[in-house]
């Protein structure tokens, strides 16, 4: 058996020391000790150390945010600290394990052991398609397994990792990596004796890829009060304090007439498949419509939500305006195929989580839900036998569109008139262009925003609330309307 050398207590040291640097980075502290990051408004702050530690965690970020960085030092500590352990480093290609996860594990190694790759790395070992070092430990070595993502079917996938008992892994950039890897590999941390962890790192992809959609529903349970299976921490390029200082600046340059693709190298933000103008993008700022501090404040007026009816993609948006006439977007729900009673169950559920304090509620709607048709009761009757009376007003949709776009617009008291809690994700998403009109084959636009699906059901849940509150005069300014109709008028066909 291979152990540690008289050098090996000294590079622990040495990684123990370098940790001194990993805390002064939000994200990377985080995703180090697997723990969320605590934020104030839009900046990450500290850790909330008081959670009990994640085992699979996801780090998405921009570019120059250390995320290959993080993924190995963690690894490193991992095998280093715990004698006997495995961990098994993966990328999609060989060039980019070898010159980009390889190196920079051999870069922290040597570091930790002040030049000397040997005060860890006790033999190396290239064969059967993957590159092993025998990480010295105080006791029995550990061993550290680089190598690609196998091609062919799932089931290839799954049979050319099923020999390995881990004790963690590391998936390096996983938007190129298949979900059926990822997956497989989380079956994989049963070694015993170690502390497991199952460790991502990737740029974001997507709204539509399957790395973004894990991410999203992990982070909107987290919002929700629940502990998500994965941990998700995101950082953006800025927020590495040791980056050179005029990296950023270059980045701005490279993307100044590419926002989607500011937003995702080095916002850090999941990507949008804009195909034509969008409708809020020249409206809507994330620094000043995003709030993570907003909160529902009992007593200071009523709580209003906004509901989009429909099987395949119901929506409802809660949001509260206060004194001041300035409206707080503070929730979403956006399930997809269900029925009206499952949708009324998710709704009063969300009142009782999240709002338990409100002592009125007023619903706000489309009204088609007050049409008879040959499919039975009418959506706003069946809501209304579940306790949820739904008011509502015929109106335009660009009319709906002009009184959102005002209120992001124009401030009282310094603020915009319209502002978001980022657990809207999909709200957020549609304000960044997701929500867009098409453009026409003679490359002119679209009269009114396309239906896709996705963003467009969100939308219109906040537009009937915007709708029923919220009306333009003449002069352009903005005046409460005449009061909503409701079940007086759910028979009118």
């Amino acid at each position: 058996m291979v152990s540690g050398n008289d050098k090996t207590p000294g590079a622990i040291r040495g990684l123990r020391e370098i940790y001194k640097r990993i805390a002064g980075f939000h994200g990377q502290h985080a995703f180090f000790m697997g723990k969320p990051l605590h934020c104030k408004g839009p900046e990450p702050i500290g850790i909330l150390s008081s959670v009990p530690e994640y085992r699979d965690r996801l780090y998405l970020g921009g570019f120059g945010c250390g995320k290959t960085y993080i993924l190995d030092y963690t690894g490193l500590v991992l095998l280093a600290e715990q004698p006997d352990n495995m961990g098994l480093f993966i990328r999609k290609r060989f060039e980019q394990l070898r010159n980009t996860t390889l190196a920079t594990f051999y870069d922290i190694v040597e570091e930790a052991g002040d030049g000397d790759k040997n005060a860890l790395i006790a033999d190396t070992d290239e064969s059967e398609g993957a590159i092993q070092l025998m990480i010295r430990t105080a006791g029995k070595p550990s061993k550290a397994i680089f190598r690609v993502e196998p091609d062919g079917t799932e089931a290839s996938v799954r049979d050319s990792v099923k020999g390995y008992t881990l004790g963690f892994f590391g998936a390096d950039e996983l938007t190129q990596l298949r979900k059926v890897t990822f997956d497989t590999l989380r079956t994989r941390l049963r070694r015993e004796g170690v502390v497991t962890a199952g460790l991502a790192a990737s740029n974001p992809a997507s709204h539509i890829h399957w790395v973004t959609q894990t991410a999203q529903l992990n982070e909107r349970e987290l919002e929700q009060g629940l502990r998500p299976e994965i941990l998700v921490v995101r950082s953006r390029s800025f927020d590495n304090p040791y980056l050179r200082s005029d990296y950023v600046e270059q980045l701005k340059r490279q993307y100044k007439d590419d926002p989607a693709g500011y937003d995702m190298y080095v916002l850090g933000k999941d990507g949008l498949e804009i195909q034509g103008k969008p409708v809020f993008r020249r409206d809507f700022n994330e620094v000043i419509h995003l709030d993570r501090a907003l909160k529902f404040i009992p007593y200071d007026s009523p709580l209003y939500v906004g509901l989009d009816f429909g099987y395949h993609r119901p929506a409802a948006v809660w949001f509260q305006r206060d004194q001041r006439d300035r409206y707080n977007v503070l929730a979403e729900l956006c399930p997809s195929d269900l029925g009206v009673d499952a949708f009324a169950d998710m709704i009063m559920a969300t009142n009782q989580r999240h709002f338990p304090f409100a002592t009125t509620i007023r619903y706000f709607g489309d009204p088609a839900g007050a049409q008879v048709s040959d499919k039975g009761m009418t959506t706003i009757k069946q809501l209304a036998q579940r306790g949820i009376t739904v008011n509502y007003r015929r109106a335009e949709v660009n009319d709906g569109i002009e009184k959102i776009r005002q209120l992001l617009q124009k401030n009282i008291d310094g603020r915009p008139r319209l502002i978001f809690h980022p657990r809207c994700r999909l709200l957020v998403e549609a304000m960044r262009g997701g929500y867009y009109y098409r453009e026409r084959a003679d490359h002119s636009y679209t009269d009114k925003p396309y239906k896709d699906g996705n963003y467009d059901h969100v939308v219109d849940a906040l537009r009937y609330g915007v709708d029923n509150l919220v009306q333009v005069t003449n002069l352009g300014h903005l005046a409460l309307p005449e009061k909503a109709e409701g079940l007086k008028r759910i028979e009118v066909v």
